[in-house]
């Protein structure tokens, strides 16, 4: 049975997790110890190359006949990277390659824009396997999923009856929650527009916590705390260009942005005291 109407499937991500915690005492040092593991599988397809859309082929399934009985390919490249032609339709010559996203020349030397030292007549043609472009379900791939080991330690350590210090290291992660749809018509029709398409194979945000802490109680009812933090945000989304992409450059999103967070707070805490109840904080942080 044909289906015309090319029917897409709804999206059902597979999310798990699990903790277990532990509160223990040193001498004076007071402990909470975590570990959490979460798995996530958005449970659809995604591209196999992001910058074929189609079946590109590699150096170990070219077949060098046809470029001549000189041609040899650089001693650096492997026989995973993609290989790159002067002509889609016709190829006669090589002239580049590529590792995930690293472009080598035709010598194997590694080049930052493969527009000037790969392109030809302007376009840069991967050699398409039995030299047409096919977009069929050899394109595509299981996503991959994405399992985050998140310990958690935070300690306390009295040094007086009105007094303590603290401290804490976390690590959290927060799963995708937007533009990760897949959507096979994005890439069906990709060269005929220029617009920002979902990217099916974006994996969680995580973010790296360090904190240390005094606190003091100033009288019966009243308390005031210091913390410094620093913080590390990894794999942060942000819009990509996938430039030298076939069968043309598009933008999506991706998991390339880095963050950190340095700071300090101070609050006071006043606990009921005939009518009033007061709690004041300041922070002061940088983010770069």
């Amino acid at each position: 049975i044909t289906y015309y109407s090319r029917p897409i499937g709804a999206f059902q991500p597979i999310y798990t997790s699990g903790y277990i915690m532990d509160k223990f005492a040193f001498d004076d040092l007071i402990f909470n110890v975590g570990l959490r593991i979460d798995r996530y599988d958005a449970n659809q397809s995604v591209p196999v190359d992001p910058y074929v859309i189609g079946l590109g082929t590699t150096v170990g399934e070219m077949n060098t006949a046809q470029f001549g009985s000189d041609y040899t390919t650089p001693a650096n490249i492997g026989s995973d990277y993609v290989v790159y032609v002067n002509d889609i339709n016709n190829p006669t010559a090589v002239t580049g390659y590529r590792d995930g996203n690293n472009w080598y020349d035709a010598t194997g030397q590694l080049v930052t824009d493969p527009f000037t030292s790969i392109a030809s007549s302007g376009k840069v043609n991967p050699l398409l396997e039995g030299g047409v472009q096919r977009l069929s379900s050899k394109s595509f791939k299981d996503y991959e999923p994405a399992v985050n080991i998140m310990p958690r330690i935070a300690f306390s350590f009295p040094i007086s009856d009105e007094a303590l210090f603290f401290a804490h290291y976390d690590i959290l992660t927060q799963r995708p929650t937007e533009s990760n749809r897949f959507n096979p018509i994005d890439y069906l029709y990709m060269s005929n527009r220029n617009v920002l398409i979902n990217n099916p194979n974006l994996k969680p945000e995580r973010t790296v916590d360090y904190a240390l802490g005094f606190q003091q109680i100033l009288s019966r009812t009243s308390s005031i705390k210091l913390e410094a933090f620093y913080r590390e945000l990894r794999d942060m989304i942000q819009v990509r260009s996938f430039v030298g992409a076939y069968p043309s450059t598009y933008r999506t999103f991706d998991n390339l942005d880095f963050g950190t967070v340095k700071g300090m707070t101070v609050s006071y805490d006043m606990r009921r005291t005939g009518n009033i109840r007061m709690t004041a904080a300041y922070t002061l942080q940088f983010a770069d």
